[in-house]
Order: C-alpha cells, then structure tokens, then sequence
C-alpha cells in the first residue's frame, strides 16, 4: 500500500476552521473545532484519491 504523504495549510475564520492541501488546493474543509475538521479533511482527501490505494501522513500547518 502506498503512502501519501501531505501538508495542511490551516486558517482561522470566523466561524471556525479551514484547511486545504498544499500541493493540491483543490483539496478543501472546514470545520467548527479542530476534531471536526481533521475528520471532514481526511474525508475530503478520500474522495479526491481512491481511499482503498493509499495509507494518510498529514502534516497540519496553521497559518495566522
């Protein structure tokens, strides 16, 4: 099984959290607290890759 290896650019908003992939910002969540949006990013990187391919190392960055 492959490993993919990426860094998560996170943000503050108003309302909570956002994140998106470095190298594929096309690759996007949000979320209330932090639990949530690990949760709705693991999810969204699911379904941009086949999720039975690949094992996650996420490395999160949080921006100011």
């Amino acid at each position: 099984m492959e490993t993919k290896k990426h860094t998560v650019i996170v943000e503050k908003t108003d309302v909570g959290l956002s994140a998106y992939l470095k190298n594929a910002n096309v690759v996007k969540a949000t979320g209330k607290n932090e639990q949530e949006l690990k949760k709705n990013m693991i999810d969204a990187i699911d379904s941009y890759y086949s999720p039975s391919v690949h094992q996650l190392k996420l490395t999160y960055i949080y921006s100011n």
